[in-house]
């Protein structure tokens, strides 16, 4: 026990930190058109990924304030292909119910989202399809993390949303599924505490490199 409140102080401590890396020490110090070249480029470093371009399904996150930016990734997926006519991608976006549930809903554009919670977009239930895992073929999820380390573990906001997910995931389609951090150079650490319930990356793209282990 004495561990485990270890281990969930020190998160604490370090979520802290790292918002405050995030939101105020990069914002401050680097400018906008560096901060959109490093976006622009964790999207490109995303894009070449051979997990992301062989899934037929993409769930990803709506950012959130200084995260890596997911929307114009999502905007560019849900363009038509000059070849097919179809969409380059499947997109599914989360809506969170409490209680660390989340849910991901298939989407065909951004314009029907809805403010959800801290007025971020989410899918309409009413008429976007929830995501059955176990009906997909292959899937990745690009998924938000305030800190990664080197030995793939991630740091969230520490409701468990992804997590649970990434459980799910794991459970119903691990032969054919994928999960990839998206954080700046700056949000990579050397090691960060973590749990048994936490789930490792498989990759993670930033926007220098890409770090696999697979």
């Amino acid at each position: 026990m004495i561990n485990m409140i270890g281990c969930l102080e020190q998160k604490r401590l370090l979520r802290t930190d790292m918002k405050q890396l995030r939101d105020k020490q990069m914002v401050q110090t680097q400018s906008k058109e560096l901060i959109a070249e490093k976006n622009t480029q964790i999207t490109e470093n995303l894009l070449t990924l051979d997990a992301f371009r062989r899934a037929d399904l993409i769930l990803c996150y709506m950012s959130y304030r200084n995260e890596a930016d997911t929307v114009r990734l999502i905007r560019y997926l849900l363009t038509k292909d000059q070849v097919t006519g179809q969409n380059r991608k499947r997109v599914a976006v989360p809506k969170t119910f409490g209680e660390g549930i989340m849910e991901f809903y298939e989407i065909q554009d951004m314009e029907s989202l809805l403010p959800g919670y801290a007025s971020i977009p989410e899918p309409n239930p009413a008429i976007h399809r929830k995501i059955d895992l176990s009906a997909e073929n292959s899937i990745f999820m690009a998924v938000p993390a305030l800190a990664v380390d080197e030995q793939f573990q991630r740091l969230g906001y520490g409701g468990g949303y992804y997590d649970r997910y990434l459980g799910r995931l794991d459970r119903e389609k691990r032969e054919n599924s994928a999960c990839g951090a998206l954080v700046f150079e700056e949000q990579v650490l050397y090691s960060i505490p973590a749990e048994h319930t936490d789930c490792r990356m498989d990759y993670i793209i930033t926007d220098r490199r890409v770090m696999s282990r697979r």
